[in-house]
């Protein structure tokens, strides 16, 4: 069980059992921090990595869209572009706002 102990600012030292809490617990501290922040670059990296793969969907469907239009069909090349990118679109959107309730 954890005391608390009272910062003195003289007199004498504290004891070496509060030394050692004191010790632990700066410890600890810095241990979650550094936990923190690495947790905080695998955050960023998977948002990069979801722009990214984000982007290369896009990319392949304008590429598979071109593709039809090379091949006279139109309609099924913008059918594709169209509601392929909305369907990407709305799953990133709806998953940055959906969370903020």
């Amino acid at each position: 069980m954890l005391h608390r102990t009272r910062v003195r600012a003289h007199g004498p030292p504290p004891s070496p059992a509060d030394a050692l809490l004191w010790e632990w617990m700066l410890t600890e501290l810095q241990r979650e921090r550094e936990h923190r922040r690495r947790m905080d670059w695998v955050h960023t990296g998977l948002q990069a990595f979801g722009s990214l793969l984000g982007a290369g969907t896009v990319v392949a469907y304008i590429w598979v869209a071109t593709y039809f239009l090379a091949h006279d069909a139109a309609t099924q090349g913008a059918a594709i572009l169209g509601g392929g990118t909305a369907a990407l679109v709305g799953g990133f959107l709806g998953k940055r706002y959906g969370d903020r309730r």
